[in-house]
C-alpha cells in the first residue's frame, strides 16, 4: 500500500498560539486512521490542512502524491474532488429532502450527467446507506443516526478517494454512535475509500480505525493499531485511556 496522505513536519500557529508543532502523520490508501486528542488539541486545524482549507507555516501535506500547499486556489478547487466531507452537525440543507440533499454536490459538479444519471446515482448511495425509502423526507424527519447516513451519501456521491469526518459520534447516544461507526466501516469496506475521523471518542477509535493516531501539543505522540493503543507506554497517552477504561 502507498500513503494516500502523507503529512510533513506541519507547523501553524495562530498569532501566539502554536497549535501544529511539527506535525508528521501517513495515512496507507485504503486504511481508517482515527486522530485521537482532547478538545482543543488541534485536531480540527489539522483536518482543514489535509483538505486545503488552511496553509500551513511551514512543512508539507501530500494527498495521493501532490503536494497541495503548492496549488493554485484554482487547482486546488478542482483537487478537493478527491474529498467527501461527513460534518459534525451533518450540515444538511434543512429545505432539501433527503434526495435532493444527496444531489446537490451532483448538480453543482454536473459534469456532463443527465438528470437520470444524477437519479441512478442518488439512489445508489441512498442504498448504500440503507436509506433508499427515505429519499422523500426532510432532515428534521431523521434521527441523528439517520441524518448522519445521509451526510455519507452525500459526501461519496462523487466517488471520492478520501473521506474526512469531523466528530462523527459527538453528542450522540451509544445506540446511535454504534450505527455510526457501522457506517463508518461499511463505506470503507464496500467503497474502498481511505478515511480520516478526528475524535475525542476512545471507544471508537478503538473499534473502526486502522490505525489511531494521538494528537497532543501539537504534535502526534503515538500512531499504532488499536490492540496496540492498549498496551502503550507513553505516559500521556496512558493517561488518556485510562479516563475511558475507567468508565467503560
Amino acid at each position: 500500500m502507498s500513503a494516500m496522505i502523507d503529512i510533513r513536519d506541519l507547523h501553524k500557529s495562530f498569532g501566539d498560539n502554536e497549535v501544529l508543532r511539527g506535525v508528521n502523520l501517513k495515512v496507507e490508501e485504503g486504511t481508517t486512521v482515527v486522530i485521537l486528542g482532547s478538545s482543543g488539541s488541534g485536531k480540527s486545524v489539522l483536518l482543514k490542512h489535509i483538505i486545503g482549507l488552511l496553509e500551513p507555516d511551514s512543512g508539507a501535506v501530500y494527498v495521493d502524491g501532490e503536494d497541495i500547499c503548492r496549488l493554485s486556489p484554482r487547482e486546488l478547487s478542482g483537487f478537493r474532488s478527491k474529498f467527501g466531507m461527513v460534518f459534525q452537525s451533518s450540515a444538511l440543507f434543512d429545505s432539501m429532502t433527503v434526495f435532493d440533499n444527496v444531489a446537490f454536490p451532483l448538480i453543482e459538479h454536473r459534469e456532463g450527467r443527465s438528470d437520470d444519471q444524477i437519479r441512478e446515482i442518488v439512489e445508489s448511495k441512498l442504498a448504500l446507506v440503507s436509506l433508499e425509502k427515505a429519499a422523500h423526507l426532510y432532515p428534521a424527519e431523521l434521527s441523528g443516526g439517520m441524518r448522519k447516513r445521509v451526510a455519507l451519501a452525500r459526501a461519496v456521491a462523487r466517488d471520492p478517494k478520501i473521506v474526512l469526518y469531523d466528530e462523527p459520534t459527538t453528542g450522540l447516544d451509544p445506540i446511535t454512535t454504534d450505527s455510526v461507526n457501522d457506517m463508518i466501516e461499511d463505506a470503507r469496506r464496500e467503497l474502498g475509500v481511505t478515511s480520516v475521523v478526528i475524535s475525542h471518542d476512545i471507544g471508537s477509535a478503538l473499534r473502526i480505525a486502522d490505525y489511531v493516531a494521538v494528537l497532543y501539543e501539537g504534535r502526534i505522540i503515538e500512531c499504532s493499531t488499536p490492540e496496540q493503543l492498549r498496551h502503550t507506554t507513553h505516559p500521556h497517552v496512558r493517561a488518556f485511556l485510562q479516563t475511558w477504561f475507567q468508565r467503560s
